[in-house]
């Protein structure tokens, strides 16, 4: 087989590995999508059980009638810890939610970089030569 043949022949197969290529990506890219969305509302659903939890301690920080009544029954610190602990819990949840939608949109920028790198993957396999004429081209035409 002439040189030519053989570039031809190494292009169309790259041509073939770019499109195998593309089509894993833009799978990854539909899932990471997916699970980005799913990471977000976790997110948000964390968030918002935080602000809740942050009420209930600055709740127990003012006065009110329930508040003396578990001063005097000597529960107030009790309650106070209690609230603490579920606003940890509900930060820890946060900071988690944020890694896990952070490392879902680096997964996401690094397919779209894989898929900006592979470029027009149809025209590519419909022209293996990248619309170079080659030997090939010139006595099929």
């Amino acid at each position: 087989m002439s040189v030519e043949g053989r570039q031809f022949q190494a292009e169309l197969r790259a041509a073939q590995e770019a499109v195998v290529e593309h089509r894993e990506l833009v799978e990854r890219l539909g899932a990471a999508r997916s699970t980005l969305a799913a990471a977000r509302d976790e997110l948000a659903r964390a968030t918002e059980a935080l602000a809740g939890a942050e009420a209930a301690v600055r709740m127990l920080e003012r006065l009110s009638p329930t508040l003396i009544l578990a001063a005097l029954r000597g529960r107030r610190a009790e309650w106070r810890a209690a609230r603490r602990s579920e606003q940890d819990d509900a930060e820890a949840h946060v900071a988690e939610a944020r890694t896990t939608v952070d490392s879902w949109e680096r997964e996401l920028t690094g397919v779209r970089a894989g898929l900006d790198a592979l470029g027009d993957v149809d025209s590519w396999h419909a022209s293996p030569t990248g619309g170079r004429p080659t030997r090939w081209t010139r006595l099929s035409a």
